[in-house]
């Protein structure tokens, strides 16, 4: 009977060892089969997705087509339809009005003085942008009383601005605070030639108060713009800002690359460490890539022109290849929250073109087309010689865009 006990003992302690051991090693099995990537970690970056388009100009054929005689205003929303969902869920969207804004009382004009009417900004904020840039070579128009005007009138209707400013004390620049990173933005155009002593913008004279008031460069005096530009880096850095944005207003019209001053500045603005310089003014798409500073090894995103966005110049009228194509540009800045170390995570790009079609004597109906990679879903929609003229914009923005650099792409079709 001991044997017995003895036996039963031995044959109990080797069952618990074997389900002890077979239990360890089942549950190691399962373990490794767990792939630590499918598993949702707490994030340890911050990723801040931003938006930037081309020139935005009201002509008058679209002065006339955009206005309502029962209600006796203007609506051009109708233009940002199909571009909206691009433009509202970023987490911040930049638009360039090239216009002043100077009221009714001036009178709406379009070329070759501008002065658009309100209404184009609120069909911008309901599209989803949150910022304007204005400093350009149209915002004198309607002279310094437009352009404090536009200014008073952008912050109305509750978009930022950048460039131009209603009052001495204020800013015309902006740092702002995206999901946890400060932001700066600044928006410079170029001078004409001198007028008796006085600086111009597109040859209007800048007056001494209107002076104080927009941001501008000198590209024929390389020495004060670069200094003026290092100044502006310096104080925005100072002040807090953790990624620097330029908006430049230069270049050469209807020219589809940067001249010898965009070129210098922007290798400077590289090396005095902005993150991305955004050009506009050409009304043609220019280039993109990174520049980087054998200085201080700081990389720096440069488009050097997004073309129009929204205008009523095209082949037929003004005689220019690529004045109806334009660029929606998405850029992400990433910040990590080990180091707080800050890079451009992800560039890409959907190219646009302008559709203008005939809806009654004299008027037109404008919209801007994304042309993604993937533009079968909106060929159902074209004739045969609308559908040649926007794969032919497709073609010639993508050659432009990447020609520099082959590290960009169109974004996909979401």
């Amino acid at each position: 009977m001991k044997k017995v006990y003895i036996g039963l003992i031995c044959f109990i302690i080797a069952l618990f060892s074997y389900l002890l051991v077979n239990n360890k090693s089942t549950s190691k099995d399962l373990s490794s089969n767990i792939n630590p990537s499918n598993i949702k970690l707490d994030e340890n970056y911050i990723d801040v997705n931003l938006t930037a388009v081309g020139d935005i100009l009201v002509h008058e054929t679209q002065l006339l087509s955009q206005y309502n005689e029962v209600t006796k205003s203007y609506d051009f929303t109708s233009y940002f339809n199909e571009i909206k969902p691009y433009i509202s869920n970023s987490d911040f969207s930049i638009a360039n009005i090239e216009t002043s804004l100077g009221g009714k009382e001036k009178t709406y004009s379009g070329y070759p003085l501008f002065n658009t009417p309100d209404e184009i900004l609120y069909a911008l904020k309901k599209s989803g942008f949150n910022m304007v840039t204005a400093a350009n070579n149209h915002i004198l128009d309607r002279g310094t009383d437009g352009l404090i005007r536009s200014a008073k009138t952008i912050k109305n209707h509750n978009l930022d601005l950048v460039g131009i400013k209603d009052t001495e004390n204020s800013k015309t620049y902006l740092i702002k605070n995206i999901k946890g990173i400060n932001i700066g933005f600044s928006n410079f155009v170029f001078e004409t030639p001198m007028n008796k002593g006085n600086k111009t913008i597109n040859s209007i004279v800048l007056d001494k108060n209107a002076e104080k008031l927009i941001d501008t460069f000198d590209p024929s005096n390389m020495e004060e713009t670069l200094n003026k530009l290092k100044k502006r880096v310096n104080t925005m850095k100072k002040e807090g800002a953790e990624v620097l944005v330029f908006y430049m207003h230069w270049g050469d019209e209807y020219n589809s690359k940067p001249n010898a001053y965009q070129i210098s500045i922007a290798k400077a603005l590289n090396d005095y460490g902005v993150d991305v310089i955004i050009g506009s003014h050409p009304h043609v798409i220019q280039p993109m890539e990174f520049l980087y500073s054998s200085k201080t090894s700081k990389e720096t995103l440069v488009a050097y022109s997004l073309g129009n966005f929204i205008s009523n110049q095209r082949y037929d009228i003004v005689k220019k290849e690529g004045t109806e194509d334009g660029v929606i540009l998405n850029f992400t800045i990433r910040k990590s929250l080990d180091d707080n170390s800050i890079k451009i995570n992800k560039v890409d790009y959907i190219p646009t073109w302008v559709n203008k079609t005939p809806i009654g004597e004299e008027k037109y109906s404008y919209s801007i087309i994304p042309l993604h990679e993937e533009i079968s879903e909106i060929t159902s929609k074209y004739n045969k010689e609308t559908l040649g003229k926007i794969n032919a914009s497709r073609r010639n923005t993508v050659n432009i865009m990447e020609s520099f650099n082959s590290r960009f792409t169109v974004a996909p079709l979401k």
